[in-house]
Formats: structure tokens, C-alpha cells, sequence
């Protein structure tokens, strides 16, 4: 990969739950990636890396701030174990207090609602009203599916047929949605596909119907215009200044990352200790390869030292630049983090990405495998529902989190990797940010997060 970042801007749709077990059995070692420098002696031992996830709802996790929260959590949990060959999805509405269920035998919802209910304490969630709908499939079936189509995906973007860029789901069990350069193609081999399954009497991706499936336009990875902009050069003349833009040790998360202090840049994410290692900084893996160095506008901020390219993540060596903290720039405020937690459909998020800044109203789909340039990685996304940015193209790497009840503190979600939705006339932002959940990162390098 050459210095330039590659980006993604790709039209979206997203399956409920935390990402798969499977995604992590293809992490690699830091210390044996491609890419990665080898630790010395005197950074200890390597760190366990691609460790088991933990059980949902565990200490590892901050709980939700919510009754309502809370129970999708746990109903969310109790049907991907139980209800597998029912559950279609979940979703939150927290204006309303209501957590609805997809299932494909809706008359199971007593005993799934109930199931859920238990793993809470007592009245906890009791005032949250739970909605069952019916749904076409359930996420075996769609799970089963999203595989099927990848598999062809690949074998089409290789012989040079059709590029898809992501393969999601339709909410609440309806099926398949795929992004791809040439969608009236894509829809065209899928035709061929499912109906030569047909005949051979093997129902193909997943049995999922060529009706249940939306064929949207998505556009391919892009490298952003390596040209100075206004607003860096007026913070780079005030080098003096500690902010976001200028970000003086130890280093924040939301802090500028910068490859020559004038050009392109994306930004930092949220620190965390990997065992045996010491402290680093989170990034996105489409900041650059490993060695390139970066810096925080006039500051030295290090070099990219390890890549997962399957969890499109990076870690930054902060130890020779004054370290990093437990802290995040939100807008131009510092805040601490509090800890983490997972993400359910519907859930609002806030973000603070350099380009965009700081906001909030942007609330939690599902999750979707996007094309990196790599392999396709699953992404969580959120998106306005009014039709504004979630996401700038800067934003890459920055923090994805939620308010906590101390106001000088927040909750971790992730970080951001991709931009999905509608694209502005610039190419450059989009109604949909996706992420990378923070505990996915954390398992990938069997490290802890930095909280205050």
C-alpha cells in the first residue's frame, strides 16, 4: 500500500448482534503480521491475539444506560443462542420505550420475551414495552446466505463481472441487500445463480428469494485529494495551543492525524494496553501501512506499528511521543472514557471525528460485510434520519461512543472505518458512518482499554 489512505464509500445495510466469532480465527498475530515489526526483547512477551470473545453482558462490558437498552441486550443474546432458527432481528425505539423482535414463528415470542426478561434483575425493563412482528427469514438463513454470496462475489470481482462492495441485511429478517458498481449486473448473475440452484433442486444463497433481494449502486474504494486545507494551516500556526488539531502528549483519541502536517490526515481513536507491549493508540488500518509516520499538527505523534487488515484496525507507538491517554477530544473538549460497551439497532451514538467535529442523532443499524480492498470486514453503522453527514472522510478512525452519567466521561462504541448511505456531491461525507466495535478491536490484540 502505497502512503496514500484508501477509503470506502459504499451504500449500506446491517445484521443485528455483535460480529462473529469466525471473523476472529482469522486475526493475525501483531507480532507475525505481514507488515509488523517484530518486538524487541524489552517489549516483553507477545500479546494473546484472536482470543475467544466474551459472553455478552459480561464485566467486560459497561452496561447499558437503559432499561430499555438493557433488555434488547439481553433478548438479543437469549435469541441468537436459543431462537437461532426464529430470530430474524431486534430493534430499539428508546423514544417509545419498545424493543421489537423478528421472528419467523412469532408464536414463540412469550417464551423468548420471558427467557430475556430472566437474565435481568427483577422489575428491571418491566415498563419496556416488547413488540413481536413476523419475519421472512431468520438470521440462520440469512447468515447462511451473506456466506453463499460472498463465495460468488469473489469469483465475480476476480473474472471482472461485477464489484460488490458490501452484502447486509434487510431489517427485520426481509432479506438481502447488495451494494455493487454494476447493480443490474449483480442482480443478473444472481438470476443465473438462484435458478440454477433451483433446477439442480439445492436452493441457493440460503433460500433466500431473488425478490427478497435489493441490488443498490455502491462506489469503490476511494484515495482522498492529498491537498492542504484552510482550517489545519490556521491550527498549525497556533502550535502553541493544545487541541485536537494540535494534540500535545500524552495523545488523545479524536486527536488530527497528519502524514506531513499539512496534507491529508484521519484521526485517533481510543488508547488501550496490550499485554507485554505497553500502551497504544487506535486508528483505522486505511490510515497507512505499518511504519508511516504520523503526526498531530506540529506534534510528533509515532508510527503506525501494527495492522489487522481483517478488522480494517491499527495501532499507533505512542511510547517515544509522550504516551497516550485515557482522554478523547469531543468537539474541542477533552473527556475521559468511562469503558465500553456493544451496540443494538437502534441505539443513538455520537461521534467525533477532525472533519465532522462532534455530533450526535445518529442511531445504530445493524452490521454488514464491506470490501476493504482486502477481504470484506464486518462493520456496524449508524446513520441520520434526517438526511445530514454522519461521516467525513477525516473522520476515519475517530471515536464512536455515548454519553455517560458523568458528564465528563463517555462510553466507547468504536471506531469509525468506512462511510456508507448517500454520498454528498464532493465525495467526501455520507448519512451513514461505520464502525468497528471496540471490544472486537480489544479481543484482536488481547489488550484492555484505557478508561480514567
Amino acid at each position: 500500500m502505497s502512503t496514500s489512505v484508501t477509503r470506502m464509500s459504499l451504500s449500506w445495510s446491517l445484521r443485528a448482534g455483535a460480529l462473529t466469532a469466525a471473523l476472529c480465527s482469522v486475526l493475525v498475530s501483531p507480532a507475525g503480521a505481514q507488515d509488523a515489526p517484530t518486538p524487541s526483547r524489552a517489549d516483553g512477551p507477545v500479546p494473546a491475539v484472536g482470543v475467544p470473545l466474551p459472553a455478552v453482558g459480561t464485566a467486560a462490558e459497561v452496561s447499558a444506560a437503559t432499561p430499555t437498552g438493557r433488555l434488547a441486550r439481553s433478548l438479543d443474546g437469549v435469541a441468537a443462542r436459543s431462537y437461532a432458527d426464529t430470530f430474524g432481528g431486534v430493534w430499539v425505539d428508546e423514544a417509545r420505550s419498545t424493543v421489537t423482535l423478528y421472528l419467523t414463528r412469532p408464536e414463540l415470542g412469550a417464551a423468548l420475551v420471558s427467557a430475556g426478561r430472566g437474565q435481568l434483575a427483577a422489575h428491571d425493563g418491566a415498563d419496556v414495552n416488547v413488540v413481536v412482528k413476523g419475519a421472512k427469514y431468520n438470521r440462520e438463513q440469512l447468515d447462511a446466505a451473506r456466506d453463499a454470496v460472498q463465495h460468488d462475489a469473489t469469483v465475480w470481482r476476480h473474472d471482472g463481472s461485477v464489484a460488490i462492495e458490501q452484502i447486509g441485511l434487510l431489517e427485520g429478517g426481509g432479506g438481502l441487500r447488495i451494494g455493487a458498481d454494476r447493480p443490474e449486473r449483480a442482480a443478473a448473475l444472481a438470476e443465473r445463480v438462484l435458478a440454477d440452484g433451483s433446477r439442480a433442486g439445492k436452493p441457493a444463497w440460503g433460500g433466500v428469494a431473488l425478490a427478497d433481494i435489493r441490488f443498490e449502486k455502491s462506489a469503490p474504494a476511494r484515495t482522498p485529494r492529498s491537498t492542504p486545507r484552510k482550517q489545519a494551516a490556521e491550527a498549525f500556526a497556533a502550535a502553541d495551543v493544545g487541541s485536537r488539531w494540535n494534540d500535545k502528549p500524552a495523545h488523545d483519541g479524536g486527536a488530527i492525524l497528519s502524514l506531513t502536517r499539512h496534507e491529508w490526515w484521519c484521526t485517533s481513536g481510543f488508547a488501550m494496553d496490550v499485554p507485554g507491549w505497553g500502551r497504544y493508540m487506535v486508528t483505522s488500518a486505511g490510515c497507512g501501512p505499518t511504519g508511516t509516520y504520523l503526526y498531530s499538527g506540529f506534534q510528533d505523534f509515532g508510527p503506525l506499528f501494527n495492522r489487522v487488515p481483517e478488522i480494517d484496525t491499527a495501532i499507533i507507538d505512542t511510547r517515544g511521543t509522550g504516551g497516550s491517554s485515557a482522554r478523547v477530544w469531543i468537539g474541542e473538549n477533552e473527556k475521559t472514557y468511562a469503558g465500553y460497551e456493544k451496540s443494538t439497532p437502534g441505539d443513538e451514538v455520537c461521534q467525533s471525528g477532525v472533519r465532522t467535529g462532534y455530533r450526535c442523532q445518529i442511531f445504530v443499524g445493524e452490521t454488514t460485510q464491506v470490501w476493504t480492498g482486502d477481504a470484506y470486514v464486518d462493520v456496524t453503522s449508524a446513520c441520520t434520519r434526517d438526511g445530514s453527514a454522519a461521516f467525513s472522510i477525516d473522520d476515519m478512525g475517530g471515536p464512536v461512543f455515548r454519553w455517560s452519567s458523568n458528564p465528563a466521561k463517555v462510553i466507547s462504541r468504536g471506531i469509525m472505518n468506512t462511510f456508507l448511505g448517500t454520498v454528498d456531491s464532493s465525495g467526501t461525507a455520507s448519512t451513514c458512518v461505520g464502525f468497528v466495535p471496540t471490544r472486537t478491536i480489544l479481543d484482536a490484540w488481547g489488550a484492555t482499554m484505557a478508561v480514567g
